[in-house]
């Protein structure tokens, strides 16, 4: 469940869809969220599931994919 902060008018639910959409142009982290989901994930399901408010699935799978020193903080499977 996405908890919505908000800390001097920023919400965070913004930079949580910035960042999942970020995750639907990497195909490594597509791939592993459709994989999660049961469906082969496009670049537009995956955009279309972030703008739809379910960030939650892309999230998850960035975290498990985290690398600080690989473009973007995503690394490979």
């Amino acid at each position: 469940m996405l908890i919505i902060l908000c800390h001097d008018n920023i919400s965070f639910a913004i930079l949580y869809t910035r960042r999942a959409m970020v995750g639907c142009k990497n195909p490594s982290a597509r791939g592993l969220a459709g994989e999660k989901l049961g469906k082969r994930l496009s670049e537009k399901d995956c955009n279309l599931q972030v703008m739809s408010g379910d960030t939650d699935f892309m999230l998850e799978t960035l975290t498990e994919l985290d690398c600080p020193t690989c473009p973007y903080g995503i690394g490979t499977r």
